[in-house]
């Protein structure tokens, strides 16, 4: 076994041989019994898996969690319900209602006003009721000038 593949397994398994595949446990045995590298590796992982181990953490005290509920958000305000007729006089929609419409207005006068009446003359008049009603291509095609 190398040493880093002793590594993978050791931060896989733990440092104690017995918790590994039963596979991989002689050759790590043949590995630490080889290698002074390999045995402070296990040494460094049994000294940190017994500091975790004994690491304990107290319980907070009452005021503690008191200063924490202090701190949470207050619970949201009973909903109130509304009618219909509130809801649709909503200030909020009258004003977005208010605003469509004005606009619609506006571009409706807009459009209004620049348009100019169509005046058709005879000669135009003539050629559009030709080329609607002629469908053959040679219409089309400009005479030679000559």
């Amino acid at each position: 076994m190398k040493l880093e593949r002793f590594e993978t397994l050791l931060d896989l398994h733990g440092p104690e041989l017995s918790s590994w595949p039963e596979a991989e446990q002689p050759s790590a045995r043949v590995l630490l019994s080889e290698s002074a590298d390999g045995r402070s590796i296990q040494e460094d992982a049994l000294f940190m898996e017994d500091a975790l181990n004994s690491y304990s953490v107290a319980m907070p005290s009452a005021s503690f969690e008191a200063s924490l509920l202090d701190l949470a958000p207050s619970a949201p305000r009973a909903a109130v319900k509304e009618s219909l007729l509130s809801r649709i006089l909503n200030i909020r929609v009258m004003t977005s209602a208010g605003m469509a419409l004005a606009s619609m207005v506006f571009g409706v006068f807009i459009g209004l006003s620049v348009m100019e009446p169509v005046i058709l003359d005879d000669e135009a008049d003539a050629f559009l009721s030709a080329a609607a009603g002629s469908f053959d291509s040679e219409f089309w095609q400009e005479e030679d000038a000559g």
